[in-house]
């Protein structure tokens, strides 16, 4: 017979191979001792949206239901990202999802759960996931119910937004009633309006790392300017990429001072601009603009302007 390799050295073929979905699965039929690693990183990643249609999704979940429901699995270890959204980005047709809670009985013992994508907003399910870290949000409300994070979400730090209707805070004030916080890191908003982001300042009122906007419209620089101007002040790091073809002009330019005097001289921006596919990939008027707007983050290096083509034609163009 021969000798057996050492565990750790095992750990390392396997961890080599953790992409590799066909290899992870030869890899768990080589022997007992292999099995724990190369589930491990098999079903680290667990898809069940409806990208490929109502039948798949059903197939799927059936079968997940199926191995988290013996009292003998150890799956629970393994799952670190689940997704169950509906994608904007995809070209299959959307269809309502049933809560994840329906769909998924047993996600309450996905404890080492860490990404989760979904379409709503279940409460009762994140207060089962302490290790939670990263909750990406696709079509949803965005309003009161971000409040409730706090409390069912103590470990987030990465939160995105994505096709969400966006509630507007009212008669913004911090003297609220007292509800548990936490502390994120990161914000990302994509083809959604800003004007919730005051509901967040309530949820986690230390400052963040990064506010990372996509397609960002400049007719909501006051909202944003409302949002950086009140406690605890603007992010380490500002980006906001511009709607596609959206043009900056001398017009504008009183805005974006505006943006410049609430941003201070402590915090990084980039500002990208979408050109058209038949505009011009460096446009030096709009550059001018913006470099005008901002002389102090110019002159400290913290300002980067990006010049970008849709994403059929990508080219960058950094100034």
């Amino acid at each position: 017979m021969p000798p057996r390799l050492p565990h750790e050295l095992c750990d390392l073929i396997v961890d080599f191979l953790h992409a590799d979905t066909a290899a992870l699965g030869r890899c768990a039929l080589v022997c007992r001792g292999w099995i724990a690693t190369s589930r491990y990183h098999l079903f680290a990643h667990i898809d069940m949206s409806p990208s490929t249609g109502r039948r798949s999704i059903s197939r799927a979940v059936t079968l997940l239901n199926d191995l988290l429901a013996s009292s003998h699995s150890t799956l629970p270890l393994s799952i670190r990202n689940l997704e169950f959204y509906n994608n904007p980005d995809s070209d299959s047709d959307h269809f309502s999802l049933s809560p994840l809670c329906v769909v998924l009985p047993k996600i309450v013992q996905l404890r080492h759960l860490k990404e989760l994508s979904l379409s709503e907003l279940p409460f009762q399910v994140l207060s089962a996931l302490p290790r939670l870290e990263t909750l990406r949000l696709y079509g949803i409300t965005a309003g009161r119910g971000l409040l409730r994070l706090g409390k069912c979400a103590p470990s987030l730090r990465f939160l995105a937004f994505d096709s969400v209707y966006a509630v507007p805070h009212v008669n913004f004030t911090m003297e609220t009633c007292i509800r548990p916080t936490i502390a994120l890191s990161t914000i990302h908003i994509r083809r959604s309006s800003i004007v919730f982001l005051p509901w967040l300042l309530l949820v986690s009122p230390t400052r963040l790392r990064v506010l990372d906007i996509d397609e960002f419209a400049p007719a909501e620089i006051p909202a944003l300017i409302g949002y950086l101007s009140r406690p605890p002040g603007p992010p380490e790091h500002l980006r906001l990429a511009l709607q596609v073809e959206c043009r900056i002009t001398e017009d504008d330019v009183c805005l974006w001072e505006r943006l410049a005097d609430a941003l201070g001289d402590d915090t990084r921006l980039d500002v990208i601009v979408i050109a058209g596919e038949d505009a011009p990939l460096d446009d030096k008027s709009q550059h001018h603009f913006l470099w005008s707007s901002f002389p102090l983050l110019a002159r400290l290096n913290l300002l980067t302007l990006v010049s970008r083509q849709p994403p059929s034609t990508q080219v960058d163009a950094q100034v």
